[in-house]
């Protein structure tokens, strides 16, 4: 695989060499590089994990189009899908959003940008800069002002 590989990088170098010697103006070179090289995190429809973190026993997948997605161990809530079930497929997460009247519905999140994870914790950093935080919460690892457990994420203020 390395022979492979090593040619692979000597033609891209080679090529790279030609074009670098038959430009002249710096800036413009630089632009047209950048231009070429294409890194597609996301995947085909922007629906491939983006970023995966894992926890003690579950994980995280934050896809390209902001859903998160939960599977794994989920006795204390750390998948953040409502319930303390554990999940042998990816879930999508939902959160505990209050309404106007104080009510709480819960939404799917369709808007984050990051994710992490900890032993039994997930937290979810959301398009408007809020964090959300579910999982165990018996040293106050939520943020919550509490040292309850939470199976939705929620808030953290």
């Amino acid at each position: 695989m390395d022979g492979i590989q090593n040619s692979n990088l000597n033609f891209v170098n080679k090529k790279l060499s030609v074009e670098l010697n038959s430009h002249k103006d710096e800036e413009e070179l630089i632009k047209e590089i950048i231009a070429k090289i294409k890194i597609n995190v996301n995947g085909k429809g922007n629906e491939t994990a983006a970023k995966i973190v894992g926890g003690a026993y579950h994980f995280v997948a934050l896809k390209g189009n902001g859903t998160v997605w939960t599977w794994g161990y989920n006795a204390n809530g750390e998948l953040g899908v409502g319930d303390n079930t554990n999940k042998t497929k990816p879930t999508q997460a939902i959160a505990e959003v209050e309404q106007s009247d104080r009510s709480k519905v819960d939404q799917k999140i369709e808007d984050a940008i990051d994710v992490a994870a900890g032993a039994n914790q997930t937290l979810i950093l959301r398009k408007d800069g809020t964090v959300w935080a579910t999982g165990y919460n018996n040293k106050g690892q939520l943020g919550d002002g509490t040292r309850i457990s939470n199976s939705i994420p929620t808030k953290i203020k």
